[in-house]
């Protein structure tokens, strides 16, 4: 069995961390990591029993933002970074399952950094989103979510 848990590091977050001048785009990037496996358990269980020391740690490092966010911007970071996740999921689904083997192998970090890297497609998904944007495709990233009959969550795929 694995450990819970999310270990991240990343020297940008960590530098605009020192200088109180966190962007945008490491809050989202740290927030879709820190919230991956919460995600991953509701698509492949149906249900997220874990995660609540990977809530509570973006949960302080959100209020620990200058200025700190309050309980709904905070709850709504939380709710979309789960979302982000879920969608790259379903567009890199191979990864993913690569991903497990490779780890209930119990194979070292740089082997399930290969794995991943491995499944992933030759043109990536958000590149072709990208494209399909740019030629003014009004499906472009779109997404859809259905429900199943008798299924306890809806399944979110990215379309276009």
């Amino acid at each position: 069995a694995g450990q819970a848990g999310t270990i991240f590091f990343d020297n940008d977050l960590s530098a605009q961390m020192g200088n109180n001048k966190v962007t945008r785009t490491s809050i989202d990037r740290y927030s879709i990591v820190v919230m991956a496996g919460i995600a991953a358990e509701a698509v492949v269980y149906d249900q997220a029993e874990g995660g609540a020391s990977d809530e509570e740690v973006l949960v302080s490092f959100l209020v620990g933002l200058i200025p700190p966010w309050d309980e709904e911007r905070v709850l709504n970071q939380a709710r979309w970074s789960v979302l982000q996740s879920i969608l790259l999921m379903s567009q890199h689904r191979a990864s993913y399952d690569r991903l497990v083997k490779a780890m209930e192998a119990g194979k070292p970090l740089g082997d399930c950094v290969k794995a991943i890297e491995d499944a992933l497609p030759q043109v990536l998904p958000a590149t072709v989103t990208a494209e399909k944007r740019a030629r003014g495709d009004p499906d472009a990233g779109a997404v859809s979510v259905t429900k199943a009959k008798g299924a306890k969550t809806p399944a979110v795929a990215a379309r276009g």
